[in-house]
């Protein structure tokens, strides 16, 4: 199935950035080097051998900062995670998020 929204993910989602955007940054997790991974990989190899990922929350607040919350193993089961985000390749006013940790 591979990296997908569900119904209701932009519910929290606080950011202008488009669906595909988010579905981007969580795609590109295993090109990219983290600051820190709770995951221990897990979430890095669960794209890249294609499983089920859900994207549960857009781009949202919390004490740590702007974050996506996903589901691996999906269908009501699996492990949600956090993927905290920084700007990068600031250009004017406007900046591209990449994931920098995993909690």
């Amino acid at each position: 199935m591979g990296v997908r929204t569900i119904a209701g993910w932009d519910n929290h989602h606080t950011s202008s950035r488009s669906e595909d955007e988010v579905i981007r940054l969580v795609r590109e997790i295993p090109n990219i080097t983290l600051a820190y991974d709770h995951s221990g990989g897990s979430v890095g190899t669960a794209i890249t051998m294609d499983f089920d990922i859900e994207i549960t929350k857009g781009i949202h607040d919390d004490s740590r900062g702007k974050h996506i919350t996903i589901r691996v193993g999906g269908l009501g089961g699996g492990r949600t995670y956090h993927l905290y985000l920084t700007k990068t390749n600031w250009r004017g006013s406007s900046f591209v998020w990449q994931v920098s940790e995993i909690r």
